[in-house]
């Protein structure tokens, strides 16, 4: 296992401590936490998994620029330019990956039942955007909780922006609501939901219970202070 061999620098001792176990042998099986776990644990010492979670904002490119250079080494002669390659491991566009909330947004109004603006409350009557609440050019996230409905006017002024502890607090209701409507209460989408938000935000990921809607958006609250923190992001507030 290549973690056995990751050590600190100048030392024989092991960073990642594997708790492994013989995974099970099925022609089928679906790919969960319940079947991953089967395989074991991967211990992470605490001050690294603070760090690493910390600065995850400079770390990502610090690991990409240097896969690039490791990629443009083994070309040889014919080398690609370093914006080709990063081109090849960019993002998917976050429009292309919003499309499935947006057709749960269309469905809602299907049933007749009205859909609202996360930030304003307003009813959303004809077009609509779906809004990164966390900042897509800050933390390029497009979890289920992370995509809300919103009037296309206060997406384009929230932009890049993070929504301010002021803002989100007030919109609490409506995304309950909107995460109620869309992700719980109709449709096949609640476990990825809440698969999605403990794998991503803290506090939420409890070994012994499942996270509920309200753990999910206390996770999202500090997840913004992290990234306000960190980032020093720029917030957005409608009062």
């Amino acid at each position: 296992m290549p973690a056995h061999y990751i050590t600190y620098p100048g030392q024989d001792t092991q960073i990642f401590v594997p708790q492994s176990e013989r995974g099970p042998r099925a022609k089928e099986f679906v790919l969960d936490g319940p079947f991953l776990s089967s395989f074991g644990q991967l211990l992470v010492p605490r001050q690294l998994w603070q760090a690493m979670a910390r600065y995850a904002a400079w770390i990502e490119p610090a690991v990409l620029a240097e896969w690039i250079e490791l990629m443009r080494s083994y070309e040889g002669e014919s080398v690609r330019s370093y914006d080709e390659h990063f081109a090849l491991l960019r993002w998917l566009d976050p429009q292309h990956d919003t499309r499935l909330v947006r057709q749960l947004a269309e469905a809602i109004r299907t049933r007749k039942q009205p859909l609202y603006c996360v930030w304003s409350g307003d009813r959303l009557r004809g077009d609509f955007a779906v809004d990164h609440c966390m900042p897509f050019a800050a933390w390029p996230c497009n979890d289920l909780w992370n995509l809300l409905p919103a009037r296309p006017s206060l997406n384009r002024k929230k932009a890049d922006k993070l929504p301010s502890a002021q803002t989100l607090s007030i919109s609490r209701d409506r995304v309950l609501d909107w995460w109620a409507k869309a992700y719980i209460d109709s449709g096949p989408y609640e476990e990825r939901f809440l698969d999605e938000a403990a794998s991503a935000l803290p506090g939420t990921l409890i070994p012994t219970t499942t996270p509920t809607p309200q753990d999910v958006f206390d996770g999202l609250m500090l997840q913004r202070a992290t990234l306000r923190r960190d980032q020093q992001l720029a917030e957005w507030s409608l009062c």
